[in-house]
C-alpha cells in the first residue's frame, strides 16, 4: 500500500476550498496528526444574523472605464473597483514615471505625470518618491501653508518610506496588531513606539479635513472606507478605521462572492493560510480567534504589512488617499 505523506496542513487546499465542512471525519484525523485537536477548524463565515443584503454589482470590464488622465481616477456609474497601487518591489520612478501605464481606458493608454518634483508632489503628498532620498527624515516636515487649488499634502508618517521602498517606516501588521501596537523606524534605524506617541495623534493631511475617503489595496469587493468626525482627522483616526474595517467577520454572501470569482480556489487557499497565521501569531487565545472565523483582513493573504499611503484625485478636484500593503 502506498502511503501519502504530507509536509504541511495546508495540503487541504488541494481538495477544495472548504472540504473540512464536508469531510469532518477526515479533518479529525488531520487534527490528530498535526496535534491541533485543541482548536476548531475555522468557519468559512460569521454564523451570526442572517445576511439579507444584496451582493455588489458585477465589476465593470476594463473597456467600461472612462479615460483616466494625469493619475486621476474618473468615477463611473458602476460599483467601486479599486485600481492598481504602487508596489514596494517596483522602483518608484518605474511606477510613477511616464513609461509605466497601470491603467488602460477605452480611449487608449493612460500615463502618469512625469516624475518631476511638482508632479510627484501631487501623488506623494509633498514627499520624495519611495526609496529616492536615503537621508530623508519625517521630523523635518511641517504642513505646507499654500497649495495649488485641489492639491493636498500627507503627513510624513503616512507616506511610503523615501529612504527605502522595501522597508516601511511604520511597522504595522494589520492582521495581528491593533494600531496602538504599531512601531516606527527612525532615520537612524531605531525602532520606537508609534501607536502610543504624540505623532500618532497628529494631523493626517493638509488641508485639515473632517471627512476622508480611504481606499485599501486588494479589497475590490468593498467600497472605500469613509472616515468622518467632528474634529480634524488624525493618523490615529485613519489607522483605527482601517483596523476596524479589516477585522469585521466575513458574511456568507461575501465568502461566496470570493469563492465564485475568477481564481476563487486560489484566493480561498490564501485566505486559509492567512487565518492560520493570524491565529498563530496573534496576541489573543488561538481557539477564540479560530472560532471567530474568517475576517476581511484574510482576503489580503500575506500582504498585511502597512507600506504607506498616497494621494489620488477626482475630476472635480476632490481627493482621497490609497493605502498599500506588502508582505511582512
Amino acid at each position: 500500500m502506498k502511503i501519502l505523506r504530507f509536509t504541511s496542513p495546508f495540503f487541504l487546499i488541494g481538495f477544495s476550498s472548504f472540504d473540512h465542512i464536508r469531510y469532518p471525519h477526515f479533518l479529525s484525523w488531520v487534527e490528530q496528526a498535526y496535534s491541533i485537536n485543541t482548536m476548531h477548524l475555522p468557519r468559512p463565515f460569521h454564523r451570526g444574523p442572517v445576511y439579507n443584503g444584496t451582493l455588489p454589482n458585477r465589476p465593470p470590464d476594463v473597456a467600461e472605464w472612462h479615460d483616466i488622465a494625469g493619475g486621476r481616477l474618473q468615477w463611473t456609474p458602476h460599483t467601486w473597483v479599486s485600481h492598481p497601487l504602487p508596489h514596494p518591489e517596483l522602483p518608484a520612478r518605474q511606477f510613477w514615471g511616464p513609461s509605466f501605464v497601470p491603467w488602460r481606458g477605452p480611449g487608449g493608454t493612460t500615463h502618469y505625470p512625469s516624475s518631476n518634483p511638482g508632479s510627484v508632489a501631487w501623488l506623494t503628498g509633498g514627499h520624495p518618491l519611495p526609496g529616492e532620498d536615503p537621508s530623508w527624515s519625517p521630523s523635518s516636515w511641517s504642513p505646507p501653508r499654500q497649495l495649488l487649488p485641489g492639491q493636498a499634502a500627507l503627513s510624513p508618517f503616512l507616506t511610503p518610506n523615501p529612504r527605502s521602498a522595501l522597508s516601511p517606516q511604520i511597522l504595522w501588521d494589520v492582521a495581528i496588531a491593533p494600531p496602538s501596537g504599531s512601531m516606527r523606524v527612525t532615520s537612524r534605524g531605531v525602532i520606537v513606539p508609534f501607536g502610543t506617541s504624540k505623532e500618532f495623534t497628529s494631523q493626517a493631511t493638509w488641508p485639515k479635513v473632517k471627512k476622508l475617503v480611504v481606499v485599501l489595496e486588494g479589497l475590490s469587493l468593498y467600497e472605500p472606507i469613509t472616515v468622518e468626525k467632528n474634529s480634524d482627522i488624525t493618523i490615529a483616526d485613519i489607522f483605527n478605521a482601517v483596523y476596524k474595517f479589516l477585522h469585521k467577520q466575513l458574511t456568507q454572501a461575501e465568502f461566496d462572492q470570493i469563492r465564485k470569482s475568477q481564481d476563487g480556489r486560489r484566493k480561498c487557499g490564501q485566505m486559509y493560510k492567512a487565518i492560520c497565521r493570524r491565529c498563530t501569531d496573534g496576541s489573543m487565545i488561538q481557539s477564540y480567534m479560530w472560532q471567530q472565523g474568517y475576517k476581511r483582513v484574510d482576503i489580503l493573504g500575506e500582504k498585511t504589512l502597512f507600506w504607506g499611503a498616497y494621494l489620488a484625485y477626482n475630476p472635480d478636484r476632490s481627493w482621497y488617499i490609497c493605502i498599500s500593503f506588502m508582505k511582512r
